[in-house]
């Protein structure tokens, strides 16, 4: 029998210029493949033109036998 577990994690990293940066985490993969989300979200968080945007996301997968 062979059990398989996989999990995936987004991470945005938000810079603005002058402050710190924003630091968002979870399962929001749809983030990283729809950029047009993660302008709604920087709408959302009224941030302004310039701002950097960094999307992370991490796959892990554990296979026993």
């Amino acid at each position: 029998m062979t059990t398989e577990k996989t999990t995936q994690e987004t991470e945005l990293y938000i810079t603005v210029k002058g402050s710190e940066p924003i630091t968002i985490k979870g399962h929001i993969a749809s983030l990283h493949n729809d950029p047009q989300k993660i302008h709604q979200l920087l709408d959302l968080l009224d941030l302004p033109k310039g701002t950097e945007v960094k999307v992370v996301t991490k796959a892990a997968s554990v296979i026993v036998r």
